[in-house]
């Protein structure tokens, strides 16, 4: 940020296993597939037949030495030997017999009643159908071999597997070609228990940027329900034999349930309670995290109440897909304050996309996982009971496996190409900066996006969804389909010649041009002979290219179902793409305004040339979004949010303090546009100086005026309300303590934060009564006149550091007329206000300089005695049209009706 509006935030940290310059990445592989010994080989009670390996293709021999030439667009030397083709991998219906696979050892305990049939090609997933049986379909583009994995719960949480199907076509199974050419395999089991519990091996060429690997068993990208043998959140497999399945242990999914489970097992029941449904624009949304706020699904609904009393309507949970909390749990770099184990406490890294995180659910993994599913869905039942939306954050741009170094959980194992963004050597683009991206507008892709969100509407009730990291669905995939790839000879060269593409460090000034890394795929690449080797033909447009209509987001804000919820992008990505105010919105898209951010944050600290945009911000930003016909809804507002400085530290602190995140204090953004209210960087954190504790407290209330007085749609990110401090920590992703937790005794005291929790109701309510503050539109010269300190004489200069105005919403219906002041100077203001109509006169709403409660004069808990008090102290100036803004502050006054007026309507 540091001050210069367009910087988009900081890219999102990597994980461990996202790091190509980590050592302790490589090496690390997938779990769940050791080769059996010799004597643990039996039967399969369920028919199977041993899937043979796909044997890699043989190589040609090497040719002479080519002539090097260079390209016409480039100084790199490439060149190519050969176009001769290698042999492509036996498609399914020609599998190479071998005899040489061993099948994991097989228990003899039965899951079903029947032969399995070839069953059906839709819906992916498991399926249960009337007559009790279980339709599985996988979808892949690449695969040659692929066989289902049934566990009953007792094998699968001693490590065992209970039967195996192979959906080999030579036995009379059958696959479908999906519209993309990619292949789906499906199998019907028929009288399934409900107790079953799958996953797959999946086989395919071995070839650069392929990971196929039959010894492991990967989770169903369209799983519904997920078990990973840890009992609760925090725990690690106690039956693991090495440090790596000890937190990450063999994933399963869970089949759906009998449709005739009796009484005791029905079907959720919702109780007639429907969402709210409220307009975007009148939304007061609340950043939290379930586990911050509850500790669990169940234990958060004791906790609506209290949010709905700060004048919240809008929950916007972090990531509540499954992922593993245990990612970061690597023991030497533990808290050095605590000692504690690090934790993946934000969740940003999914292992599925279509369940609930497992382990925030008080039941856990009871009945296959799907007693957490209920679980989620009572709190979206009550979170409409307490009429307050619920939005999920979804992180569709990269995933827990790692780039080309890490885990085989699942995306990897089925599809590696089409899943991800690769190169033609197989390195994973990293736009993410978390070591891979998810290949969004491939169509596998982009239909299991559309897929995930469609599932927790119509099976969660959720109302809206918000994307992180956005733009990376805008971004070009790359595509790429058996023998239609580079040859053997192509990738090797390639491999060789440009051993430093920086292919995984998109943020490296060398290897980016505006924003977008060098591929190997736009380079010209020529053969001995000078003639130039043709390019992948199923990749028409460069990978990664910005797209202005991409397939993944037409197909969202077209379905019928989707475009009717709310729909926010966090335009931005760690690849240098910045979109606020340009992100392809089909008329349907909100966003994080990044903008908004950064010139308030500059404009309150005092910061000299940012009264234009301060103006703009408070009008909705229709500099970002008018000329595109977006109104003001489409800006969602905010100061802070869950990576970053609280609302308190960052009127604490100067500098991040980081250092107990274990990384030397290297992560985390070095440029917050903060300020202590002190003299220097020695000034950071508590202090005993009643001028700086004050001044922190104002500037506190000023940035929630802001906040709730600009047009647009307000976010408040949790634990801002009573002044939460995470001690000047800006990326608390690997706590899961108190930094992260709501502090309960804080929150509920009314006076907390010497009255910054009421303050901050206060105010969510007053912009929720006046239309003035939700207008539908830009405010024009009908309804917004800029002032200074003299009326209708505002200053636009550098050095300007004062804004005033007057605001209506200009109807018949909502008359009601706001003067609006800030002063972000050091010095006090004696400003003249604008004149009003014969029978109305300024009366003060609010004045930050104050301290509570006549903080916010005309609230309802203030005594009629207590309040004639306070107004008597500003009477005499507000008689004379007279006011002082007070330094660094805010004031709000409201024009009403003169005393004898008021009595003549009564």
């Amino acid at each position: 940020m540091n001050g210069i509006a367009a910087d988009p935030p900081p890219p999102k940290r990597k994980t461990k296993f996202g790091d190509p310059n980590n050592p302790a990445a490589v090496g690390l592989g997938g779990i769940g597939g050791e080769k059996p010994r010799e004597d643990e080989k039996t039967t399969s009670t369920v028919a199977t037949k041993a899937p043979p390996p796909v044997t890699p293709p043989p190589s040609p021999s090497p040719p002479p030495a080519p002539k090097m030439k260079k390209s016409s667009k480039t100084t790199a030397v490439v060149s190519t030997v050969s176009k001769t083709k290698t042999p492509s991998s036996p498609p399914p219906s020609k599998k190479a017999k071998s005899t040489t696979n061993i099948l994991r050892p097989i228990a003899e305990t039965p899951l079903n009643r029947g032969e399995p049939t070839c069953g059906e090609p839709s819906p992916l997933g498991a399926t249960r159908l009337e007559n009790e049986s279980v339709n599985f379909a996988l979808r892949t583009q690449n695969a040659t071999n692929v066989t289902l994995v049934l566990y009953s719960e007792e094998d699968f949480k001693s490590g065992k597997i209970t039967a195996e199907i192979d959906l080999d076509p030579t036995s009379g199974f059958r696959t479908e070609r999906a519209k993309d050419d990619a292949v789906i395999w499906h199998v019907e089991v028929p009288n399934l228990s409900e107790k079953c519990l799958y996953g797959y091996r999946v086989n395919g060429p071995k070839l650069p940027g392929h990971a196929f690997d039959f010894n492991k068993i990967v989770l169903d990208p369209y799983a519904k329900h997920v078990c990973c043998n840890r009992e609760r959140y925090g725990e690690t497999n106690q039956r693991a034999e090495n440090d790596l399945e000890k937190n990450w242990p063999q994933y399963a999914s869970g089949v759906p349930a009998l449709y005739n489970r009796g009484s005791e097992n029905e079907a959720f029941d919702w109780e007639g309670v429907e969402s709210p449904e409220y307009e975007l624009a009148d939304l007061t949304i609340y950043e939290g995290h379930v586990r911050g706020i509850g500790q669990t699904y169940e234990d958060m609904i004791g906790k609506l109440p209290y949010l709905k009393s700060i004048g919240v309507n809008c929950l916007e949970l972090l990531p509540i897909h499954e992922f593993n909390e245990l990612e970061y749990s690597d023991e030497n770099t533990r808290n050095p304050e605590t000692g504690e184990l690090r934790r993946n406490f934000w969740g940003y890294s999914t292992v599925n996309f279509f369940t609930p995180m497992t382990k925030y659910a008080k039941v856990g993994e009871a009945d296959c996982g799907r007693k957490s599913n209920d679980e989620f869905k009572k709190l979206v039942r009550e979170c409409h009971r307490n009429d307050m939306e619920v939005i999920l954050d979804v992180v569709f741009n990269h995933t827990a496996e790692g780039n080309e170094k890490g885990l085989t959980l699942s995306f990897r194992g089925v599809d590696n190409r089409s899943y991800y963004v690769t190169a033609p050597t197989g390195e994973f683009y990293n736009y993410s900066g978390c070591g891979n991206t998810l290949n969004c507008n491939h169509p596998m892709v982009a239909d299991l996006i559309v897929d995930s969100l469609k599932h927790f509407v119509e099976e969660y009730h959720i109302d809206g969804f918000r994307f992180d990291l956005a733009s990376i669905l805008t971004r070009e995939a790359s595509h790429y389909k058996g023998e239609e790839g580079p040859t053997a000879e192509e990738l090797s060269l390639l491999a060789s010649a440009q051993p430093n593409s920086g292919i995984n460090n998109v943020n490296s000034a060398d290897s980016t041009t505006n924003g977008m890394p060098y591929n190997d795929e736009e380079e010209v690449l020529y053969d001995q002979d000078g003639n130039p080797i043709p390019k992948n033909p199923l990749q028409k447009i460069p990978i990664g290219t910005n797209l202005e209509d991409p397939p993944v987001l037409r197909a969202i804000s077209n379905d019928p179902v989707l475009r009717n919820v709310k729909l926010i992008a966090e335009a931005w990505d760690a690849g240098g793409l910045y979109q606020v105010g340009t992100f392809p919105h089909y008329g349907v898209w909100a966003e994080w305004n990044g903008k908004f951010r950064d010139d308030v944050r500059n404009f309150i600290k005092g910061s000299d040339g940012f009264v234009g945009a301060m103006a703009s911000r408070l009008c909705g930003s229709p500099d970002i979004y008018h000329a595109s016909g977006r109104k003001p809804k489409s800006s969602i507002n905010f100061v802070t949010c869950h990576d970053g400085f609280t609302l308190r530290d960052l009127v604490s602190y100067n500098e991040k303090n980081n250092f107990f995140n274990g990384e030397d204090n290297n992560d985390g953004e070095n440029h917050n546009i903060s300020w202590n209210c002190g003299s220097g960087p020695e000034a950071d954190g508590p202090t005993t100086d009643k001028n700086i504790v004050a001044l922190r407290e104002r500037q506190m209330r000023n940035f929630f005026c802001a906040l709730f007085l600009s047009q647009g749609v307000p976010m408040i990110t949790m634990g801002d309300e009573y002044g939460h401090t995470k001690n000047g920590n800006n990326n608390t992703y690997c706590h899961d303590n108190y930094l992260n937790y709501i502090d309960w005794d804080q929150a509920l005291d009314p006076l907390s934060g010497d009255g910054l929790k009421r303050f901050c109701s206060e105010m969510a309510e007053f912009r929720a009564q006046h239309g003035a503050f939700r207008l539908p539109d830009f405010p024009t010269d009908a309804n917004c006149q800029w002032h200074g300190v003299k009326p209708h004489e505002p200053d636009w200069e550098e050095t300007s550091r004062f804004i005033a105005y007057t605001i209506s919403a200009n109807t018949p219906e909502d008359p009601e007329k706001f003067y609006v002041a800030f002063n972000a100077n050091f010095e006090s203001i004696l400003v003249t206000l604008p004149e009003l109509p014969a029978g109305l006169h300024w009366r003060c709403v609010l004045d930050t300089s104050l301290e509570t409660p006549f903080d916010f004069v005309s609230a309802e808990d203030i005594s009629d005695e207590d309040r004639f008090t306070a107004e008597a102290m500003v009477r005499p100036q507000l008689r004379a049209n007279r006011f002082t803004i007070l330094d660094r502050s805010c004031v709000v006054l409201k024009a009403e009706l003169d005393d004898d007026e008021e009595e003549e309507e009564i």
